[in-house]
C-alpha cells in the first residue's frame, strides 16, 4: 500500500509499505478520506513534540472496514467507520477527566507502532472505531 511519510523536516514522500497485520482486537480500514491537521503541519516542519520523522502522518480518517480481528464483535466487513484517534494510558489527569487529548500520556496514530492515517489502509483497535450512520458522509466523518 502507499503511505505518506514525513522523512525529515520539510521532506515528504509517498512510499510502498506492507498493509498492516490485524491483531485479534483490531479493525483494518480502507481509507476513504484522511484530514490534514495542524499537528501534521507541525510534524512536517519538524516542530511536533512527539511525532518525529520518519513517520506516516495523519490521525483524522473515515473509511470502510475490510478486515476484522478474531476478537472483534462490534464491526464487520463493509461497515462505514471513523476513529477516535487518541488512546489514554490512564496515567494522567487528561484521562481521568475524559479529556484524553490533553493528556501527556497517550497514544495516537503516528506514534510508536501505530501508523498514521495517510495511507491506503489503517489499523485501529476496535475500541477506538466508531460506526457511521448512513446520513454522515466520509467527508463529514473524518472531521
Amino acid at each position: 500500500m502507499r503511505a505518506v511519510f514525513v522523512e525529515d523536516a520539510e521532506k515528504i514522500s509517498i512510499k510502498e509499505i506492507e498493509i498492516p497485520v490485524v491483531k485479534k482486537d483490531e479493525v483494518l480500514i480502507k481509507v476513504a478520506v484522511a484530514g490534514i491537521c495542524g499537528s501534521d503541519i507541525h510534524t512536517y516542519k519538524g516542530l511536533h513534540p512527539f511525532r518525529k520523522p520518519p513517520v506516516v502522518i495523519g490521525h483524522e480518517v473515515a473509511g470502510e472496514v475490510v478486515r476484522v480481528g478474531e476478537a472483534v464483535t462490534k464491526f464487520q466487513v463493509g461497515d462505514r467507520v471513523t476513529v477516535e484517534p487518541q488512546i489514554g494510558t490512564g496515567e494522567s489527569e487528561g484521562v481521568f477527566t475524559g479529556n484524553v487529548n490533553y493528556s501527556d500520556k497517550r497514544l495516537a496514530p503516528g506514534m510508536g507502532d501505530w501508523l498514521g492515517t495517510m495511507a491506503e489502509y489503517f489499523v485501529s483497535p476496535e475500541a477506538q472505531v466508531i460506526a457511521l450512520p448512513d446520513s454522515v458522509s466520509y467527508d463529514q466523518a473524518y472531521l
